[in-house]
């Protein structure tokens, strides 16, 4: 389904880390409503994403693992190719990538942090609230929550070291776009 393009299009349409969250079924649909809410002429689009390497994809979307079981249910995500091919087929060509730059790097530092203060906070901020918002969570449950959350953030950022995972973002722009060529010396 095509998306109803406003009158006169958005400049920018900018999505972090949605496109996991749409499925893989749905990647199409997505890509062609970003293609929709574009203008026609100069507009831009910036796409983050966390991605699979390419002999990955198959095996993954196979099975089930721990992170679309227990943390992302219905979760999806893409290889590299697979973003492009979508865009370039639900925009029918008309939006060029301009650059891909893979931060995964970065994340797995950002996933070590996030679980160090995970743990230096459960006990007197999260703990506390998980039984204020859940008052019939058993003291099990909450261990439980603070484990899997605890492992999702190694389990991550293990994959983000070993390029298991990465961390894309991808920058479209219609053809004659001449904003992307600020900076350029001609």
């Amino acid at each position: 389904m095509r998306a109803k393009r406003p009158p006169h299009g958005f400049d920018k349409v900018v999505s972090v880390e949605m496109v996991e969250a749409v499925g893989r079924e749905f990647l199409g649909e997505f890509f062609a409503r970003v293609d929709g809410l574009l203008k026609t002429e100069g507009g831009v689009a910036v796409v983050q994403c966390i991605t699979l390497p390419e002999g990955r994809g198959r095996e993954y979307a196979a099975r089930e693992d721990f992170i679309n079981h227990y943390i992302f249910p219905g979760g999806y995500l893409p290889s590299v190719t697979e973003l492009i091919n979508h865009i370039t087929t639900a925009s029918r060509g008309t939006l060029v990538v301009e650059n891909i730059e893979n931060i995964g790097g970065h994340y797995a530092r950002a996933l070590r942090l996030w679980r160090e203060r995970f743990l230096a906070r459960f006990d007197d901020k999260i703990r506390p609230a998980l039984f204020k918002g859940h008052p019939d969570m058993t003291t099990e449950e909450v261990e439980v929550f603070r484990r899997k959350w605890q492992y999702y953030f190694s389990y991550c950022e293990a994959g983000f070291l070993t390029k298991t995972l990465g961390d894309v973002i991808i920058t479209v722009a219609r053809e004659g776009t001449m904003e992307m060529m600020e900076g350029i010396p001609l």
